[in-house]
């Protein structure tokens, strides 16, 4: 039977024991097909509502039938707390080559990239430690525009509550996007394999990110993006582009703000979740 038959699935049972309702949270490291998923996900099933473009984890839902999408990439940094607690609350994380991530850039501000390797690795972590929770569903980005309804196939299997009602790989004649999410797609079109090796458009910003950080090839086989490091030769001769991030102080004294901040946030949301259940 092809993928994303319309079927009609039950409510998973742990998800039922809880009144909340039920949210299907979608994270990744920036750049990673985090709206593409996005719009699959409203296309492709029947769902009760969505955020218009982004929604932290840490803002509820709005009341209502039927589950909840949003999504938040960088919430993968800050999700395993609340995550394990709160049964209502299901992931999908996307993950990219990290060469395409780091080389790709916004349409709404062309002139900077988004996103680097040390991200990518922070999200690699922080995903690695929920691989295998039964409600944390990992789905690579290349596979998703490969074989996107596979993918809505095992979305479905993992999600029971979820009733199909399209496929992902005609999600573009019916998506909606707000004019913000249609420039992060880069125009509304179906799933385009094209962008899988991205990157080699962009070889003086990879090399650059190389040179930064020296463990970018022995990741990429530890992901299965490459078996070897022979994928360097393409890098031989390029200029690295120039550096234009923050200073690692400067860096690392935002991180340490942002840690605090999320940590009260992760306290305040358990809270809630807590009120709730009494």
């Amino acid at each position: 039977m092809p993928a994303a038959t319309l079927r009609s699935r039950g409510r998973d049972a742990s998800a039922a024991e809880t009144s909340d309702r039920l949210r299907v949270h979608i994270v990744g490291c920036e750049r990673s097909g985090t709206t593409l998923l996005l719009e699959m996900m409203t296309a492709g099933f029947a769902i009760g509502g969505r955020c218009e473009r982004e929604q932290s984890l840490f803002l509820d839902p709005p009341p209502g039938e039927g589950p909840w999408v949003s999504k938040k990439p960088l919430d993968i940094l800050r999700l395993e707390t609340v995550f394990r607690r709160d049964p209502s609350l299901f992931a999908l994380y996307l993950v990219r080559d990290p060469r395409s991530v780091v080389a790709s850039r916004h349409a709404a501000r062309p002139e900077r990239y988004h996103s680097d390797f040390s991200t990518w690795s922070a999200c690699e972590r922080a995903a690695r430690r929920l691989d295998g929770h039964p409600r944390f569903l990992r789905i690579r980005y290349e596979r998703l525009v490969e074989a996107p309804d596979a993918v809505q196939d095992e979305i479905a299997k993992r999600l029971e509550f979820l009733h199909a009602k399209g496929l992902f790989s005609r999600f573009q004649e019916t998506a909606a996007p707000s004019r913000g999410g249609l420039l992060a797609l880069g125009g509304l079109r179906e799933p385009d394999r094209s962008r899988i090796e991205a990157w080699r458009g962009d070889l003086p910003r990879v090399k650059a990110e190389w040179l930064r950080h020296p463990e970018l090839p022995r990741a990429l086989i530890e992901a299965g993006y490459e078996t070897d490091e022979s994928w360097l030769a393409l890098l031989e001769g390029v200029a690295p582009a120039p550096w234009s991030g923050s200073s690692r102080l400067r860096s690392g004294l935002r991180d340490l703000d942002r840690w605090i901040r999320y940590r009260v946030k992760s306290w305040q949301y358990l809270a809630r979740r807590s009120r709730r259940s009494r």
